[in-house]
């Protein structure tokens, strides 16, 4: 992966351009080319980032996130409108509490943290009088999580999946042409499923939307909030067809008497729905001598769980989470430290477990001769799955740096991807991947 980074500032405004290239281990290559324009003005704030995207298949262009917001301030009161990110919690990598956008999804653990949340249509009214302040949030829109579901690289079911699972079937039995039928089904799941690529959900139910009250307190020696909040999921509830979860047990194909089941399956291969959750939570942020504290903790009524061959269901969930920050010299160590359960446990739980310790890292090091090295690393102890991340980087002139990147995906083996016993990130174990970028800042 190559990537050039071009930067321009001119008074207010704000241009960016990004261009990298991906080369995976199974021959898959992808381009990705993102422009990012940024305007704040008197009351106004705007965003805006477009993708082009190349695979060895096809090119798309798609709006990948439009921040614009309105700000009003009389005396104690804020008002923000329009479409923005908002963030709840303190922690930065294994937050439960940051629900209000929808996360991109779409390009796995690649992503730029700082691309990952969606910007959402939305109202916040905020009081402050002194070290207090509340919070009121309304969502016309419930906001989703943006996923690639099937052929895709950091898909549910990646490219490699999908190439297994045709294979496999040549060998089921029926007797009907076993490679069409597959296909009419898979690209039947694939229009089923939402469009999460666009700006605005499609095929939203119209209700009161969503609505989210942060209270707490801000002051010199700590930080802390209490959060309530009754939203539709941001993860879809996504369940396949009962009579096609037969089929893939018993890996066979529907015969030629099966056709009014396969006129159902074709159909309806999907059901996906946004179930409504209810979330109350609290925070704090504060120093321990030299280290900063930050912990959550949360419940959510009915959270989305997947379960083997895509049968997912809603459980209540509740979890725990702390971080410690350390900062010496100009180095920087983050540790974060996750505790979560479903409290009614799912029977066959798929990439989530039922309960786990997740741990997560940052440290970020000056180097000499101006290197600066970042070294990131996630595991959940249940799964068996994580990631670890480095970048090396160089300032080599006041315009230019450059920066060398290795990223390794690691999870046990699987057959079967419907009945894969560990998480996301296991599933992805076979998109290892270097990368050089080179950035340009005038």
């Amino acid at each position: 992966m190559i990537g050039l980074l071009i930067h321009t500032a001119i008074a207010t405004p704000q241009f960016e351009l990004e261009s990298q290239s991906y080369i995976y281990p199974s021959s898959y290559w992808e381009q990705r080319t993102v422009g990012t324009f940024s305007l704040q003005q008197d009351r106004w704030t705007n965003s805006l980032r477009i993708i082009h995207k190349i695979t060895d298949q096809k090119h798309q262009i798609e709006l990948q996130g439009w921040e614009l917001y309105y700000t009003s301030q009389r005396a104690h009161f804020t008002l923000e409108i329009g479409n923005q990110v908002i963030r709840w919690g303190q922690l930065d990598l294994l937050s439960d509490l940051n629900i209000i956008n929808g996360i991109d999804q779409r390009f796995g653990p690649t992503i730029k943290p700082q691309w990952a949340s969606i910007p959402t249509a939305s109202i916040r009214l905020t009081h402050r009088l002194q070290d207090w302040n509340t919070s009121l949030i309304w969502l016309p829109i419930s906001a989703r999580d943006s996923i690639s579901w099937i052929g895709t690289p950091w898909g549910i079911l990646s490219n490699d999946h999908v190439d297994a699972l045709l294979n496999e079937a040549q060998r089921w039995s029926g007797d009907l042409i076993t490679e069409s039928l597959i296909q009419d089904i898979l690209r039947s799941i694939q229009e089923s499923l939402p469009n999460t690529s666009n700006l605005f959900p499609d095929d939203q139910p119209v209700d009161y939307g969503d609505i989210g009250l942060r209270i707490g307190k801000d002051s010199i020696a700590y930080a802390s909030h209490i959060y309530a909040s009754w939203m539709r999921s941001r993860r879809p509830l996504a369940r396949l067809n009962p009579e096609l979860v037969r089929f893939i047990k018993e890996e066979r194909l529907p015969n030629s008497l099966e056709l009014g089941v396969i006129n159902d399956i074709l159909e309806e291969p999907v059901q996906i729905t946004y179930p409504r959750q209810l979330l109350v939570g609290m925070d704090l942020s504060t120093t321990l001598s030299v280290f900063g504290l930050r912990a959550e903790t949360c419940f959510v009524s009915n959270k989305v769980r997947p379960m083997t061959y895509m049968q997912g269901s809603t459980r209540p969930y509740i979890s725990g989470a702390l971080a410690l920050d350390y900062a010496f010299d100009m180095n920087v160590l983050i540790l974060e430290t996750k505790l979560f359960s479903v409290l009614e446990p799912v029977s066959n739980p798929w990439l989530e477990a039922n309960q786990s310790v997740q741990i997560a890292g940052v440290g970020q090091f000056s180097l000499p001769y101006s290197f600066q090295l970042q070294l990131t690393g996630q595991y959940d102890t249940s799964l068996q799955d994580g990631l670890i991340q480095s970048i090396l980087s160089r300032r080599i002139t006041d315009n230019w740096a450059i920066s060398l990147q290795a990223m390794m995906l690691y999870g046990p083996e699987s057959d079967n991807p419907f009945t894969y016993s560990s998480g996301i990130l296991g599933q992805w174990r076979e998109y290892d991947h270097l990368s050089l970028r080179i950035q340009w800042n005038p």
